[in-house]
């Protein structure tokens, strides 16, 4: 769904036609406001924002100015994420917010449906992905089948094990690649791929917030990065959500439409807000 409640436990009814949805609020003071006693003037309380936000924003762009630095000493391939994941709308809400913490983080997200090129291989597209990254998410949470008779899809461990057998085999850089693996219980898989059995795997339980706290945790050890907390990673997602559906909405696009928004149109939005929100 394109509306996630700001717990994660769910999505929202899309809101009516031009309506900004709640869920996506403007942007606002991010503050310890509402520690503030209701007695206050309003002068103190306005000044009280203020400070809170300048302390907010100068802790942000403290952590933004060393990610900076770091980042613009590493390569494409160090910064390369490689996203291994199900091309379907019912993981909309799961990847969105991935995509965006990888972005947010100064990392370049590398996905299947970056290019859409009818006369490209599709298998070679995604090792030439897996190969040009260092590190790779793989969401192993939809193979099982959902209904009787429906075979287990398989394309999401094939692509993890591609990926495990490039850093097993390929020689250089590759034997450094770091991966993450999601499930959506943490010992389910065992029952489809038992050799994975010692290797260390995040569940997020189906929940659009554990998962990106999870990719955001892992990229800070894995790649060495210093970013924003959970919650105020997902204060920043709603507030991209909710600016681009404005956008959108002003362009003429549909609630539909704003919901089935192609991934690679997604990911240049959010670049660009990531880029005109640091201006």
């Amino acid at each position: 769904m394109l509306f996630p409640t700001l717990t994660g436990a769910g999505a929202s009814e899309a809101p009516a036609r031009h309506a900004r949805p709640e869920t996506f609020p403007r942007r606002k003071p991010r503050s310890g406001s509402a520690l503030i006693s209701r007695n206050v003037s309003t002068a103190n309380y306005t000044s009280t924002v203020a400070t809170e936000r300048s302390r907010t924003d100068a802790a942000t762009e403290t952590i933004r100015r060393r990610r900076v630095t770091s980042l613009s000493q590493r390569s494409v391939f160090e910064r390369s994420v490689f996203i291994n994941c199900p091309f379907h709308d019912a993981y909309l809400p799961m990847l969105r917010p991935i995509l965006f913490v990888v972005i947010l983080a100064g990392m370049i997200p590398r996905i299947a449906s970056e290019r859409l090129n009818a006369g490209e291989d599709r298998l070679e597209k995604i090792v030439e992905l897996i190969e040009a990254s260092k590190f790779g998410i793989h969401d192993l949470s939809r193979m099982k089948a959902n209904k009787v008779g429906e075979l287990f899809r398989l394309n999401m461990p094939l692509e993890l094990g591609l990926d495990l057998g490039c850093r097993r085999f390929k020689p250089g850089a590759a034997q450094k690649k770091q991966l993450l693996v999601l499930e959506t219980e943490r010992y389910r898989y065992q029952a489809a791929i038992s050799d994975l059995a010692n290797v260390d795997i995040e569940s997020h339980s189906d929940d659009p917030v554990i998962g990106m706290t999870a990719v955001s945790n892992w990229l800070e050890i894995a790649a060495g990065l210093d970013l924003l907390g959970p919650s105020a990673l997902w204060g920043e997602f709603t507030e991209f959500m909710g600016d681009n559906y404005d956008r959108l909405k002003a362009r003429g696009h549909s609630d539909r439409d704003i919901e089935l928004q192609p991934v690679a149109q997604l990911m240049a939005a959010m670049r660009t807000w990531h880029a005109e929100d640091r201006v």
